[in-house]
């Protein structure tokens, strides 16, 4: 999945979503990213009800200093709940995944 979407100094930029996997109190995906003078520094997430907001965060390339590929793994009582996951810049908000029943 293509996100043009989001994070670091308020810029967008292609993020490419892919390896969804939620269970129980785990939750992964894998992210990458299109712009070759973009590395990921970090993420943070918060769990509302039945939804998941992730911001990534991501800076200029530096010598090591992040890279293009970024793991998001999430250990959590409250994944249980989740049926949607959003990527989320300030006040933008972008579904990437629900979850199939």
């Amino acid at each position: 999945m293509i996100i043009g979407l989001l994070s670091g100094s308020n810029n967008y930029e292609d993020l490419i979503f892919h390896n969804f996997n939620l269970q129980d109190e785990y939750f992964s995906v894998n992210v990458e990213t299109w712009s070759s003078g973009k590395t990921f520094r970090k993420y943070k997430y918060k769990i509302e009800g039945e939804n998941l907001y992730l911001t990534i965060r991501s800076g200029l390339a530096m010598k090591n200093i992040g890279t293009g590929i970024l793991e998001v793994e999430i250990k959590d009582k409250k994944l249980t709940n989740v049926k949607n996951v959003y990527v989320k810049n300030g006040k933008e908000i972008k579904l990437i995944w629900t979850r199939s029943n």
